[in-house]
């Protein structure tokens, strides 16, 4: 989505915790772990994205204000996605 890897997971778990239907055990985690290193790679605040996940309709509306609101190059994006892929690898954490 725009070229961000995890983003639409992160959006289906905004959706389904308030539906009441996400799993329990990623109550706690929403905002956090990948979703926190989402947030600040594109830095945006889990508040603000929830209300724009909450408002839009399909995941092409948030697309589009990500679009608009995350201004992160092509490099910035394939850095996140090598971070993602690391991650558990050789001891990497999502803070190496």
């Amino acid at each position: 989505m725009d070229g961000w890897v995890h983003l639409p997971r992160f959006i289906d778990k905004i959706r389904l915790r308030a539906a009441g239907k996400l799993a329990p055990d990623y109550l706690t985690n929403v905002g956090t772990g990948f979703d926190g290193a989402w947030l600040d790679a594109a830095g945006v605040s889990f508040d603000s994205f929830e209300k724009v996940v909450l408002q839009s309709i399909t995941d092409g509306e948030v697309c589009h204000w990500v679009q608009a609101n995350v201004k992160r190059s092509r490099d910035d994006k394939q850095a996140f996605e090598a971070r993602l892929l690391k991650y558990g690898t050789e001891g990497e954490t999502l803070d190496d």
